[in-house]
């Protein structure tokens, strides 16, 4: 069985990532119900759980029977299971970054830089600049979310964020994101770098979910991997 902490450090600094008004999360005995209030990134509802034992599906099933249609994410040190009742997704892995190691300066290239958005405005042209959800700008004045842009030479060319859990000591780097027109030219490391040297002097580790593209850009800056993550959409919904 995989560390359970772990997971729920990670599922907290997610939600905090994409919490809008009205979101909750129900802990329960086998699985953790994410519930947001609204439609984020297509689904209102989400459940977490540790291995997809068939009694823990059941106990899914039973207490989703009223509710929204929902996805789950399963964490895992196998494969996908052909779970029936649900459409895979996608697979990621989640990984920690224990902040221990000293963090390498950060040398972008000339005309490329990292600026925090900080401003509505700001927000709501990337937002229409790249055509979805990159900041909130009802979240421009959190302090335990920050939305970072990278421009090059005055153009955006991606984005990124960070949540900070100061009861837990856990950052939870987001939503990391290069145009691919400007791939392969450092920006991903430029981006998550400044995101690290924000988390270090506030944080004891920081973690993520990693796509297959980004697993070796997140294992050169010091993250390892803990497990797989297989992400699955109740059929129907």
């Amino acid at each position: 069985m995989l560390v359970q902490s772990t997971i729920e450090q990670f599922v907290e600094g997610w939600v905090i990532c994409r919490r809008v008004p009205n979101t909750r999360i129900h802990k329960e005995s086998a699985f953790i119900h994410v519930q947001f209030g609204e439609h984020v990134g297509g689904r209102t509802d989400e459940i977490f759980i540790n291995e997809a034992a068939p009694e823990t599906l059941k106990q899914v099933e039973q207490y989703m029977n009223e509710q929204q249609k929902y996805w789950l994410t399963v964490f895992s040190e196998g494969e996908p299971l052909n779970l029936s009742q649900y459409l895979y997704r996608v697979s990621e892995t989640l990984m920690v970054n224990k902040l221990i190691e000293p963090l390498d300066q950060i040398t972008a290239a000339a005309g490329t830089e990292v600026k925090l958005i900080d401003d509505e405005a700001e927000a709501l042209e990337l937002n229409a600049y790249f055509n979805a959800a990159i900041a909130d700008p009802r979240r421009i004045k959190d302090t335990d979310i920050e939305d970072y842009a990278v421009y090059v030479n005055g153009k955006p060319a991606g984005n990124g964020r960070i949540s900070f859990n100061p009861a837990e000591g856990v950052a939870c780097m987001d939503n990391i994101y290069v145009d691919a027109a400007y791939r392969g030219n450092g920006l991903g490391k430029v981006l998550c770098s400044t995101l690290l040297h924000r988390a270090q002097p506030l944080s004891k580790s920081c973690i993520l979910a990693s796509s297959d593209m980004g697993y070796p850009l997140y294992k050169k800056l010091g993250f390892e991997p803990i497990c797989n993550m297989h992400v699955y959409e109740q059929a129907g919904s």
